[in-house]
Order: C-alpha cells, then structure tokens, then sequence
C-alpha cells in the first residue's frame, strides 16, 4: 500500500477514535451520565478479568450442570 494511502487511513482510524470517545464524554455529561459511566466500568472490568472457572456446563443428555463436583466429573468422562 502507498505511504499515501496508509497516513489517510491512519488519519481517518484516529479522527474516528477522537469523535467516538468525544461523543462518549457527551454522553455522560447528559442525564443518565452516571449510569454510562457504570456500564462503561462494569464491562472493562469483565473484559480484564480471566475467566479461572466454568460455572455451568451441559451433560450428555443436554442437562445444564451448575455443581462444581459434577462439572468436574463431567470434564473427566470427556477427557477420558
């Protein structure tokens, strides 16, 4: 690609992030500013998190597991 063409759609990416994140200070600044901003902090909170344990699981038969024992037997018989 031109070194032309790639600085104007550096350029575009980066004018695009700039008016997205000023759009999202407006937002905030509105009404329901503080409840954004709680949804804003919730989801970078579970995108950082690293998922350490499976909390449900299906058996065979398609029964949803939610006991820890009984997902863990379950992994077993798949594995083996």
């Amino acid at each position: 690609m031109e070194p032309y063409k790639m600085r104007k759609k550096n350029a575009k990416r980066a004018l695009a992030k700039a008016k997205a994140i000023e759009e999202a200070y407006e937002e905030i600044e509105k009404k329901n500013g503080e409840r954004q901003m709680l949804r804003i902090a919730k989801a970078r909170d579970r995108a950082s998190k690293d998922i350490t344990s499976i909390r449900q699981m299906k058996d065979t038969s398609g029964v949803v597991l939610r006991e820890d024992d009984k997902i863990r037997s379950r992994w077993k018989e798949y594995f083996h």
